[in-house]
């Protein structure tokens, strides 16, 4: 009880350091009614806020259709629970009865299948190519590993969700919790992946954190939950929680922090590796990409570039776009208003100029920059961010009414759901520019809070959403589920 009071005190004044620096960048704003302070945000529940948090959602609903093969190899929440209630058995340290279980080959490789999607969107997500290094170190590596750990625990916790079902007078937070010396994780590891032990030990150099890195945790503006935390020179503790939010993200920010050089060796490939993805989405005969971004020159000088281009040639539309991979994973107020400034600023400003070399040497010059031989009728333009796109609840609005934004998620879901009709980059540009303008229907989810004696409403910083207008998009990941529908 005590710890969880010291929970609660930590994260209200969390909440309120943050509202405070809201209300410093006019985001939020505070009125006393009576006995209670009011916190509101005029803006907070504007339609883009939603679009770019609830993407995700959106992108896993309209996918799933394309993933039933996948679906079929793993098994049932039914034979899950049928296996689990046959190898679960209860033991006690001394202290308390704990879970305990047997091994099976067959849920092994449920659950390992189960973790690849998402920590495939966690490594997309954090930006980490699976061919950078990282201190001798690869990202797939690191990500095939955090996978594998990631199995354990989503393993580990149905199986104590079993056993608090079919067992008697079970101490739930003792069984969840997971002691391990390094050298029987090490051991662990090398009989799943058939790595050799040194290999594997200098991941876990990469993912384990120490008290050597209370620096990090002391300055970080987002939450990471670590996979492996020692306590001792042969210890580690192995928090499941982890895999409720991205640890590759932590993995990757906290590499940065300790090796700041490791930044630029992991931002390199983003771009490329964008493009490529883009690329193959146009795949086949109808259409043309540029191979290399290109850049347009004007007097000699650079004025701008082109990240990636489309030609559709059954109707000779062209599609140019600016793709930008920024990291929006801070909960600093200033920091996300100065990226969604930068974001909002820079792609404006790309457009403009491309429409200036545009109207100074025509679309056929075009053509020939961008080695397409084929007559281009119209053009496009797109501005694609890698995880937020939309700002206007923030303050940052596009001057540029043609310019289709979207988030990678958005983009990829809407190429699908538009298919190969005729004008497909027309279409593409047009669901873009409509989805900007509908609103999302929400719910609002007042909170209240008392600090000492004072009351304080927090009026509309969390919602809900209709799922039926989005889809659910939540991926069954097994027996266990603990996804959550709402978000601030």
């Amino acid at each position: 009880m005590v710890a969880r009071s010291i929970l609660r005190e930590m994260g209200m004044s969390a909440l309120l350091l943050k509202t405070a620096e809201m209300m410093k960048c006019r985001t939020a704003y505070a009125e006393r009614q009576g006995p209670v302070i009011r916190v509101f945000s005029p803006s907070i529940a504007e339609s883009d806020h939603f679009y770019d948090q609830l993407e995700a959602w959106r992108y896993e609903d309209a996918m799933n259709p394309h993933k039933r093969a996948l679906d079929r190899i793993a098994l049932s929440a039914e034979q899950i629970k049928r296996k689990m209630k046959d190898l679960v058995f209860s033991w006690s340290p001394g202290s308390g009865r704990m879970v305990g279980y047997h091994a099976d080959p067959e849920l092994d490789e449920h659950f390992l299948f189960a973790m690849n999607e998402s920590t495939l969107g966690w490594r997309n997500l954090a930006g980490l190519h699976p061919h950078t290094e990282l201190l001798g170190v690869s990202g797939a590596l690191i990500s095939g590993i955090v996978s594998l750990l990631g199995s354990f625990y989503l393993k580990h916790i149905n199986f104590v969700a079993v056993g608090l079902e079919t067992l008697e007078k079970i101490n739930v937070p003792m069984s969840l919790t997971i002691w391990e010396t390094r050298a029987e994780l090490l051991e662990s590891l090398a009989a799943f992946t058939g790595e050799d032990i040194n290999s594997l030990s200098t991941v876990l150099d990469r993912i384990i954190v120490s008290p050597g890195n209370v620096r990090f945790f002391a300055s970080a503006q987002t939450p990471y939950v670590p996979m492996l935390i020692r306590v001792s020179d042969e210890q580690l503790l192995r928090p499941v929680s982890s895999i409720f939010s991205n640890p590759i993200r932590g993995i990757r920010a906290l590499l940065e922090f300790e090796s700041p050089e490791l930044e630029a060796t992991i931002r390199k490939p983003r771009e490329r590796w964008m493009k490529d993805e883009l690329d193959a989405m146009f795949s086949g005969n109808r259409y043309r990409v540029v191979s290399q971004p290109v850049v347009l020159k004007h007097s000699g000088v650079a004025l701008t570039d082109i990240d990636a281009a489309v030609l559709d040639t059954t109707c000779g539309c062209l599609a140019l776009f600016q793709l930008k991979w920024q990291d929006f994973g801070t909960t600093d107020v200033r920091r996300q208003r100065s990226q969604a400034r930068n974001f909002t600023t820079s792609v404006d400003e790309w457009s403009k100029r491309v429409k200036t070399w545009i109207g100074n040497y025509g679309i056929t010059e075009l053509a020939r920059s961008l080695q397409l031989p084929a007559k281009i009728s119209s053009f496009r333009m797109f501005a694609i961010g890698r995880q937020s796109a939309h700002f206007s609840s923030i303050g940052y609005v596009s001057s540029d009414t043609d310019l289709a934004f979207s988030t990678w998620p958005q983009f990829v879901r809407l190429r699908f759901q538009v298919g190969p009709v005729e004008h497909v980059l027309d279409k593409l540009h047009a669901a873009l520019l409509n989805e900007r303008d509908t609103a999302v229907k929400v719910t609002v989810i007042p909170h209240e809070i008392t600090v000492g004696d004072q009351r304080i409403l927090f009026q509309n910083y969390w919602y809900g959403f209709d799922e039926e207008e989005i889809g659910s998009g939540v991926p069954d990941r097994g027996y266990f589920d603990a996804e959550s529908k709402s978000t601030s």
